[in-house]
């Protein structure tokens, strides 16, 4: 009789058991395997309080693999090198046959260090491909990693299109599994008078619509409630919401629960409204439990995978309120169409039972741990070391990127190379009286014209230059819009704070056009140095926890779309009188080393041949600031440019000193940019030739998409500010006024 052959070994590495759906995922597979006899051990990076964890099936071993307080080192350099050779340890001293892992850092480390020893490989994305590895060169060591690996899982047959052929060619799609909880017979019996969804309260899953479309349909349907399940940062500012729109009563957040399927079977609609998702538990739960859903069209396709719209559920355009509004009214106004839908959606039982599931699971695994070991060693030893060196350089630049102090700058740089090639016709390049004064999402929706803000709080005027050649690294701007208020403040004055020099050059991607910034920025014997500007990451080292927030992993290449194209909302209102001095004449010459840069600028359009237009946004000016203005006029239109003083506008822009402005005369609230960007619109269409991409762009629907819902979101937030700031005129709730 032929013996039975022993149980292989599988190892699990995730960041974490936190409550999350991936986490859950592998929980239910590490359960699953131990019951078939497997060896299984679960490796994670950190670990949680046992309250906000899954718990782990009896049998499974557990083992960190983050640095210990005595292993860590001030060095992030030292600390990436030990965690790698930490992970590669605890591989050897283990001996699993394979390591499923998953999430973009994860995936690589898994690979790069099972290399060259008998353990195979297998990396998975269980979210959405294009979040998890943005920018180019995460797909880029995808593409070089990945194949390198024993199998590749993918959840949608959309995600496969994302990667290189190679990857593409070896990866498979599997499903996840049903929670054993949620399988049950279908509740039939009446219906409460609620809404339900489950989810993380964070920006991506957008309850804010939810909320919004429930509010809409009050007076309709006022004897529903909305609950929804879950924690998140949000919490507050979702309760506030409801709040104002006067729902506050009807819409419950009692956190997490673990019985929600008997907490939701008898719900009347179940609503998912994320941005992005891969394929969504709570969805796959949702249908099960049979209830009428809504869900959103995710661009992994995960929503596709699972429902059929008007078969098993209703799918709706991620972010269109509308859209909601209309299929909630449709599916409450008629029960017994919400009623069909709910039976064919709890069919996924049979589709995805565990056991068929995760048998789908053992055979792949089975098949990969079948096939010839990995070489531990040979001519390819070479190669690891290049591999190793390349994979040692991306993520140290990566790390380098997230730990980057987080804020509205380091946003809008980031957003700025998330911005497809040579999609932006305008690049404005200035200080804070950029961002707030003009709204780049308003412009597109009403000209066509992509416009986005290169522009730094206090921003050196040595650095406009350079920000134009960062700017044509990827775009091929048809115009360049200068702002000059801090040509009238003397360099020498702005480099005694270097914060404001950081803002530019800790903003920009490594280069040798960020070394030639900071060799003409930062003087060679300033006190922190040279090398400390070079490698951002000796200042910013501190900053550790920044790896520990999913939004900061979307920098780990700097290509992290901007929700608003680098606009910033202001809803304050600081009052200030009208300057008196707009329009005076007589010039007053500007700081010498300011001009040396304005002739340096200027000389450097002519020779590249490129078009610009100087502004100065209206503000609180004096008479000698003015008169710098005109000074500066004078400089720019004898070399041919145009020039235009906004302060010599103010009639003619509308702008109301007593309610426009945020902080007393220095930058305008939401409804004073407005005003500001309408102006700045006019004088574009009636002085420039620029694409409107509305009418003229055939992909525009695929290339200017992101723009498209900036727009969308400017509407609704512009609605909201609006709102607050006259609410603040009258009632003269004014910004703290600082001491000067």
């Amino acid at each position: 009789m032929k013996e039975e052959q022993p149980k292989k070994h599988i190892a699990f590495y995730i960041g974490s058991l936190h409550k999350g759906g991936a986490e859950r995922v592998f929980v239910n597979l590490a359960d699953y395997f131990r019951g078939e006899g497997y060896g299984v051990t679960m490796v994670t990076q950190y670990q949680y309080p046992p309250s906000e964890e899954y718990a782990l099936p009896e049998g499974v071993n557990r083992i960190l693999s983050d640095l210990t307080e005595g292993e860590t080192t001030g060095s992030r350099v030292v600390n990436f090198c030990r965690r790698f050779r930490k992970l590669r340890r605890i591989w050897k001293r283990e001996k699993p046959d394979l390591v499923l892992s998953c999430a973009g850092k994860n995936n690589f480390m898994t690979v790069a260090t099972t290399m060259f020893t008998r353990t195979k490989a297998v990396v998975s994305v269980v979210g959405e491909a294009k979040e998890e590895y943005p920018g180019r060169l995460m797909p880029m060591l995808a593409g070089l990693l990945f194949p390198r690996a024993a199998g590749i899982v993918l959840q949608t047959e959309r995600s496969r299109a994302f990667f290189s052929d190679r990857v593409r060619k070896k990866a498979v799609v599997l499903p996840n599994s049903l929670n054993p909880a949620f399988i049950r017979p279908r509740y039939t019996g009446p219906r409460d008078k609620e809404i339900v969804a489950v989810g993380r309260l964070d920006a991506n899953k957008n309850h804010e619509m939810m909320i919004r479309a429930f509010a809409a349909l009050q007076n309709r349907y006022p004897e529903y409630t909305l609950t929804i399940y879950g924690e998140g940062e949000l919490r507050s500012r979702l309760q506030a919401l409801a709040q104002e729109l006067g729902v506050a009563e009807r819409v419950s957040m009692p956190g997490m629960a673990a019985d929600i399927a008997q907490r939701i079977e008898k719900a009347s609609l179940f609503l998912i409204t994320s941005y992005s998702e891969g394929v969504s538990n709570a969805l796959i739960e949702a249908l099960a439990t049979g209830l009428p859903v809504i869900a959103t069209d995710v661009p992994s396709g995960g929503t596709q995978e699972l429902m059929t719209d008007g078969v098993n559920g209703l799918i709706i355009p991620a972010g269109d309120a509308a859209a909601l509004e209309k299929a909630m009214d449709r599916l409450l106004g008629d029960p017994a169409y919400a009623e069909k839908l709910g039976c064919e959606a709890a069919r996924i039982q049979e589709r995805l039972a565990p056991e068929q599931v995760n048998r789908l699971w053992r055979e792949y695994f089975e098949g990969i741990c079948g096939g010839a070991p990995s070489k531990r060693s040979g001519p390819g030893t070479a190669m690891q070391a290049v591999l190793f060196a390349a994979l040692f350089l991306v993520m140290f630049v990566g790390v380098s990127y997230m730990v980057r102090t987080n804020g509205d700058v380091k946003d809008r740089f980031s957003g700025f190379y998330a911005e497809k090639d040579n999609t932006v016709d305008v690049v404005m390049i200035g200080s804070s009286p950029v961002f707030p004064y003009y709204a780049a999402p308003k412009i597109w929706g009403e000209t066509g014209i992509a416009m986005y803000p290169l522009s730094s709080n206090v921003q050196r005027p040595a650095a406009m230059k350079y920000l134009v050649q960062e700017a044509e690294k990827s775009q091929s701007p048809d115009l360049y819009i200068f702002e000059m208020r801090m040509f009238t403040m003397a360099d020498e004055g702005l480099r005694e704070n270097m914060a404001y020099t950081r803002g530019v050059t800790d903003n920009l991607r490594y280069s040798y056009l960020r070394y030639r910034t900071i060799q003409a920025m930062v003087p060679a014997d300033q006190e922190e140095g040279r090398l400390s500007f070079y490698l951002d990451i000796m200042k910013y080292h501190t900053n550790w926890k920044m790896l520990l927030l999913p939004s900061e992993w979307a920098n780990i290449t700097y290509h992290k779309p901007h929700p608003l194209k680098g606009y910033t909302f202001k809803d304050e209102v600081g009052p200030q009188p009208m300057p008196d001095c707009g329009g005076a004449p007589g010039t007053t010459a500007i700081p010498a080393d300011q001009e040396a840069y304005l002739y340096d600028l200027l000389d450097f359009l002519k020779a590249e041949g490129r078009d610009a237009l100087f502004i100065v946004s209206p503000y609180g000016e004096t008479l000698k600031e003015q008169q710098m203005y005109n000074y500066m006029e004078e400089i720019v239109t004898a070399q041919g440019y145009p020039f235009v003083n906004m302060n010599n506008y103010y009639d003619e822009i509308g702008i109301v000193f007593e309610e426009d402005f945020a902080d007393y005369g220095s930058h305008t609230n939401a409804v004073g940019a407005e005003k500001c960007t309408a102006f700045l619109e006019r004088y574009l269409e009636a002085h420039y030739s620029l694409a409107h991409r509305h009418d003229v762009e055939p992909d525009r629907d695929v290339t200017y998409a992101s723009w498209d819902e900036a727009y969308r979101r400017w509407q609704a937030r512009m609605e909201t500010a609006r709102e607050t700031i006259r609410e603040r005129i009258e009632n003269e709730d004014y910004a703290v006024k600082e001491e000067e």
